[in-house]
């Protein structure tokens, strides 16, 4: 297929050196704009046009470099790189925050506001009332200048603490030495793999290194035969990062303070305005609604786990055990032998998922649901241009006529192996939003699907479990959704807009198509069939003699067995989201100050989490562990926002069975739902194109409905 050279070239990646250099230089003149606007343009002469618009193309002008440094701070191989992309962020927030205390410019803003704007519609009606809310954030209206400064310096402070938060999460290289014989269970191969420990070791000599990491994580939890095994290994990774639980706590007693500066009653209560929630009152509601519909879910697969463990130490007297009781420390072990005797393998199947044939049948599936059309960047021409040798890059463009594309929409990079100094996670990063550019053209975003897929697998390639093909999917959409946006403004691109409690809504809305055997079998080919590795094959012939070879597609036996299974354990699983949710709601929405100042952080995740999936245990001095800062969103972007995954799991269920179980690929509904949810971005009000969408509001009897045929 003929491709035209796009309209926007890739962005270089920028040297060490030279990061901070450009850094001072765009913020210098984004304070430039700034200063000079409140010069020439008075409360009286103020208008949109001559005010807001240029406002508005300042914000813009940074935005694709300030976004590179974002995301090399996440995954540059180089610790310089990284070291001064975490300095840039800092340089931009301090900018932002001395830009939003100038109450010349606020004088502007408001006065475009109290005289146009009951006049103005759609995005730039939405960037007035959104950019006065950066304002009056500060303190303007409300505080004197003193008291505005102060605020400014706490905020400046909790985004200083935010980014040493997530850092120790990035580079977190905590473990446990085991004996093998304490690993009994543990495959061969796993085993194997963690380090060796020696004489320098200490205790570790002759024994084995286990890191508290996903894939390391797993195989101890899934696998290891002796529950006090298991028990000693969650206790030690419950334990980790003491550093973040002082962090966590500064940063949730900061943001109450702010709030009630502001004369709000609380963090949640400031953070909920303008949200699809609305207020904090009805994320409470809706909590306890989701909690009194999912108990009986949440008995029912507890049930199941302990019958499972009665089958097992029935078999197994030696493991013993007394009573009836499944800890945490038994419930991905138990899991595990259940899916056994319903034939499911999840390492046998992973082998049918190998990374890179699975990441270009996702996009495939794309390119069919909404007509899009991915070109490979050949590799030659991506010199400078990528922060790693194995960051991979498509221009994405409409689909044309014949064997023609259309137009560009932007670019897809893909970085998918996990290496040391790179974020642990999967995550979308946006690199650059779309918008219009002040000569009329458009600026194309440019948006990386972030994965820390693990490089070692019992194959000589990345296979991806099942859980890993919905995560890197479901990662993968809000990537098109970065894509497909198109907005005026910057800050209404994609997801995110000021209602990002809607932004997990499309993405899990896809994971029901990683459950559908015809997708699946459409995203497998069994590693040793790739037609890039032809030694494969006759590699797994050397070490299976005699042997029929796999098949090319998985085989349906096993995608059936496996989409059977799909909704065992889902009501464990939404109680432990739930349970975030609660937290979060109980750290962001205290009754007083003095109520949050009094909280025992990790006492109350471990209470809400024993009232939520209900077990007995004879021990009383269980240590509580640091489970509330092992992972960024609360702290990071999703605070008093985490029922937004809640949500989400509502609006994918009712969104999937009413407009696309029928027929999954239909192409009219496939244009409509691009249209009227993903196109708009955060342009419109979320709530109204859902219900344009389905007709109605969303109904949670959908994901209930979806738990019940797991009985």
């Amino acid at each position: 297929m003929p491709t035209p050279t796009p309209p926007q070239p890739l962005q270089p990646i920028p040297s060490a050196p030279s990061i901070l250099p450009n850094t001072r230089a765009l913020i210098a003149q984004y304070l430039t704009t700034h200063s000079t606007l409140a010069q020439i343009i008075t409360p009286s002469t103020a208008t949109f046009t001559n005010t807001i618009h240029h406002l508005a193309q300042a914000d813009q002008a940074s935005d694709a470099f300030a976004a590179l440094i974002s995301c090399l701070w996440y995954c540059s191989p180089s610790e310089e790189v990284r070291t001064a992309a975490q300095e840039a962020r800092k340089l931009w927030r301090e900018a932002e925050t001395s830009v939003v205390s100038r109450s010349d410019v606020f004088a502007l803003i408001q006065a475009v506001h109290d005289r146009e704007g009951d006049d103005l519609v759609g995005e730039d009606k939405r960037l007035l009332v959104d950019m006065l809310g950066d304002y009056t954030d500060i303190g303007h209206g409300v505080l004197n200048e003193e008291e505005r400064e102060e605020l400014r310096k706490s905020w400046l402070e909790v985004g200083d603490l935010i980014e040493e938060f997530t850092g120790n999460l990035a580079q977190e290289k905590g473990g446990m030495w085991f004996s093998e014989e304490e690993l009994e269970g543990v495959k061969k191969d796993k085993v194997g793999s963690f380090r060796l420990g020696g004489k320098g070791d200490g205790e570790g000599e002759g024994n084995r290194w286990v890191s508290f990491q996903r894939g390391d994580h797993a195989a101890v939890m899934k696998f290891a035969e002796r529950r006090e095994t298991r028990k000693k290994y969650m206790d030690g990774a419950d334990r980790r990062l003491p550093e973040n639980v002082p962090i966590f706590r500064r940063v949730f007693e900061m943001r109450d303070g702010n709030a009630r500066r502001l004369g709000y009653g609380s963090h949640a209560e400031y953070r909920l305005r303008g949200r699809m929630a609305g207020s904090p009152g009805w994320v409470e509601g809706f909590n306890a609604s989701l909690n009194e519909g999912l108990g009986p879910f949440v008995e029912r697969d507890l049930e199941r786990r302990r019958a499972c463990r009665r089958r097992h130490l029935e078999r197994n007297p030696r493991f013993g055990g007394e009573g009836d009781e499944v800890p945490p420390e038994d419930r991905a072990y138990y899991r595990r032998l259940a899916e056994e005797e319903d034939r499911i393998d999840h390492e046998v199947i992973s082998e049918w998922f190998p990374l890179e044939y699975t990441i270009r049948a996702m996009l495939r599936m794309f390119s069919a649901f909404l007509g899009i059309v991915f070109v490979a960047v050949p590799k030659e021409e991506l010199d400078g241009k990528v922060w790693h040798e194995e960051v991979d890059v498509f221009s994405v463009w409409e689909e044309g006529e014949g064997n023609a594309v259309g137009e560009f929409i932007g670019y897809l990079y893909t970085d998918l192996l996990f290496r040391d100094g790179k974020y642990r996670g999967n995550q979308n990063c946006p690199l650059q939003s779309g918008h219009e550019k002040p000569d009329g053209t458009r600026s194309y975003p440019a948006t990386v699907l972030m994965c820390s897929t693990p490089r070692t697998t019992s194959a000589p390639c990345p296979l991806l479990k099942h859980s890993e093909v919905v995560t890197i999917f479901h990662e993968l959409g809000h990537g098109i959704h970065d894509l497909v946006s198109r907005t005026k403004y910057r800050r209404f691109h994609s997801w995110s807009g000021p209602q990002r409690d809607f932004c997990e809504g499309p993405s899990m809305f896809l994971e029901s198509f990683c459950w559908l055997p015809s997708e699946l079998r459409e995203m497998s080919c069994h590693y040793t069939q790739l037609p890039s590795h032809p030694d494969y094959l006759s590699q797994w012939r050397e070490k299976t003699p005699g042997k029929e070879d796999p098949a090319e597609k998985i085989p349906t036996e096993m995608v059936d067995d496996l989409v059977r299974r799909r909704y065992f354990d889902q009501g464990y699983w939404w109680a432990d989201q739930l349970g975030i949710s609660i937290f979060d709601m109980r750290v962001t929405n205290p009754s007083s100050r003095e109520e949050l100042l009094a909280l025992d952080f990790a006492e109350l995740y471990s209470d809400i989490y024993r009232e939520l999936i209900p077990w007995k245990r004879k021990e009383t001095n269980e240590p509580k562990g640091n489970s509330h800062v092992h992972f960024p969103h609360i702290i990071h972007g999703m605070d008093a926002g985490y029922y937004a995954y809640l949500w989400a799991g509502v609006f994918a269920a009712d969104v999937f069975d009413r407009a696309f179980a029928a027929n999954p690929r239909d192409g009219k509904t496939w244009e409509r739902y691009r249209r009227v949810i993903l196109q708009p971005g955060g342009s419109t009000d979320a709530k109204q194109m859902v219900e344009e969408f389905l007709g109605r509001p969303v109904n949670p009897e959908a994901l209930f409905r979806r738990l019940r045929m797991a009985d």
